[in-house]
């Protein structure tokens, strides 16, 4: 909520154009060197759960995935900290929306394959019956 306020409104009309001034907006009053304190909270509070999020995937029971998604955490915590240490927290929040809707996918879609087997094998067992 915080980065829609400091958004600008784009004046284009085409698709491409909204995403060129969205990007050009993420490095707009570059460096900003002040930071208010409920952005600092947020941007710091999910770096640290980034960062318990590595030590979480290697304290689990691993899964095919572990490796790729330990290099998606690093991945994601080096763009953080680096973002923040560069002064660069626009684009270090679009890091922070990238990365959360691909952890809200990729769970929803392993449920949805979940349920669909799960239908499937019931199906399947009661045509034997």
């Amino acid at each position: 909520m915080v980065f829609i306020q400091d958004t600008p409104e784009s004046t284009a009309t085409t698709f491409l154009g909204q995403a060129n001034d969205l990007l050009i907006s993420l490095w707009r009053d570059y460096p900003r060197l002040v930071l208010g304190p409920s952005l600092k909270l947020y941007y710091l509070s999910q770096t640290a759960f980034w960062v318990q999020q590595i030590f979480v995937i290697n304290i689990e029971e691993r899964r095919k995935d572990h490796w790729q998604m330990f290099t998606h955490h690093i991945v994601t915590v080096s763009l953080l900290v680096f973002s923040y240490g560069y002064r660069q927290m626009r684009a270090g929040n679009a890091v922070l929306v990238l990365m959360d809707v691909v952890d809200l996918i990729f769970p929803v879609c392993l449920t949805q394959r979940e349920i669909i087997l799960t239908l499937l094998t019931q199906a399947n067992s009661s045509r034997r019956c």
